[in-house]
C-alpha cells in the first residue's frame, strides 16, 4: 500500500500514487492507496473520479477521516486511527 503524502508535499515534486504523462497528472492505481488529505487542486482532480465524488467534496473531508482506495473496490472514507492510543506508543516516542 503506498500513501499520498501530497498534503505535504510540493506540487513540483512526483509523489507515491501519480504519474506524471504527457504534461498532465495522471493517478497511478497499481496499487492500493491510502490518502491522508487533499491539499492542492491537481491531486483532488485524479482522485474525484474514483471516489466518484467532485473535487470540492473531497477537500471537505474531516481531518480525523481519509480516503481508501484498493484496486477492484469503491473507495471509500475511513476514519484514521489514533496511534496514541495504541499500547506501544509511549515506546514509540
Amino acid at each position: 500500500m503506498s500513501i499520498d503524502r501530497t498534503a505535504y508535499q510540493s506540487e513540483s515534486i512526483l509523489t507515491e500514487g501519480r504519474t506524471l504523462s504527457n504534461d498532465s497528472w495522471s493517478t497511478g492505481m497499481n496499487c492500493n492507496q491510502l490518502v491522508l488529505a487533499f491539499a492542492d487542486n491537481t491531486t483532488t482532480a485524479c482522485y474525484a473520479p474514483l471516489a466518484a465524488r467532485t473535487p470540492d467534496s473531497l477537500r471537505a473531508t474531516p481531518l480525523d477521516e481519509a480516503w481508501l482506495f484498493v484496486r477492484g473496490r469503491k473507495a471509500e472514507r475511513v476514519r484514521k486511527y489514533d496511534v496514541t492510543g495504541h499500547p506501544r506508543w509511549t515506546d514509540a516516542r
